[in-house]
């Protein structure tokens, strides 16, 4: 009897969800920590007099373990999935969005002395993810496809109006006295990914973190080769054979007859 081996998982495969566990880890650890979230929490005052680390570090800390949980569900589903997408575009994403959002509290919501939580973040890997699967249903003509993460983008759109009209979050109902919601945290997250997002095709398979560039189709001309041309390989020499004796034959004449300017 013979026996094959299971299959195993490079160790690619495993790295988007190794990020994701390693950010719930780090995430639990500081709520579950005495004093550590109000230490890196985003302080309007401590952060003007220079604690600019709590800019970075308030996406870490959470208001209650509901705030937590929700954040955190969001946050391990979606970076996986946008790490297959392009971990380069993501972590670029992720970094800039990292800044981004807690300088628009401060800039554009004078109102808030305090800032917590990954929902900004979560907001732009959702529109990030989003937006590449809808891409890529209008690229294979996939309708339905399209109009399910259509509808998801939609659903997006509707809890961010709700939070505008009503004041609190759509899914965490408890955070504490005198919290309150932040859809502002979320258009940006939204607005930086729709900036961000690449344009071109990506491949799950590409394990390299760069988009791929779509292959030509039709009668479209790559580096001067007609399809034909490109299709048969004894043209391709023939044509590589011709260019080469007219360049060497151009070569002769320029340096028997000279240069006049």
């Amino acid at each position: 009897m013979m026996t094959t081996a299971a299959p195993s998982l490079k160790p690619e495969a495993w790295r988007p969800l190794g990020a994701a566990l390693a950010a719930a880890c780090v995430t639990c650890l500081v709520y579950l920590t005495p004093g550590l979230s109000r230490a890196l929490e985003f302080d309007r005052a401590l952060v003007v007099r220079g604690e600019i680390w709590r800019v970075a570090t308030s996406h870490w800390t959470h208001w209650s373990g509901e705030h937590l949980f929700w954040d955190l569900l969001a946050f391990c589903a979606l970076l996986p999935l946008a790490l297959r997408i392009s971990r380069r575009h993501t972590a670029w994403l992720l970094a800039a969005a990292t800044v981004a959002i807690p300088t628009g509290v401060l800039l554009l919501q004078r109102e808030f002395v305090t800032y917590r939580g990954l929902s900004g973040l979560d907001s732009a890997l959702w529109v990030y993810v989003a937006l590449a699967w809808f891409r890529r249903a209008l690229r294979s003509r996939d309708r339905l496809g399209a109009v399910l993460v259509g509808a998801v983008l939609a659903g997006f759109i509707g809890k961010v109006t709700f939070e505008f009209v009503t004041g609190g979050a759509l899914f965490v109902k408890s955070m504490g006295p005198n919290v309150a919601a932040v859809p502002l945290a979320h258009v940006i997250g939204a607005a930086l990914a729709i900036a961000m997002s690449p344009g071109m095709r990506t491949d799950e398979n590409n394990t390299s973190g760069t988009a791929v560039v779509p292959k030509p189709t039709g009668h479209t001309r790559v580096h001067g080769l007609s399809p034909s041309l490109r299709r048969y390989p004894c043209s391709m020499k023939r044509y590589a054979t011709s260019a080469t004796k007219i360049a060497t034959y151009m070569k002769l004449s320029s340096s028997s007859s000279g240069c006049f300017t």
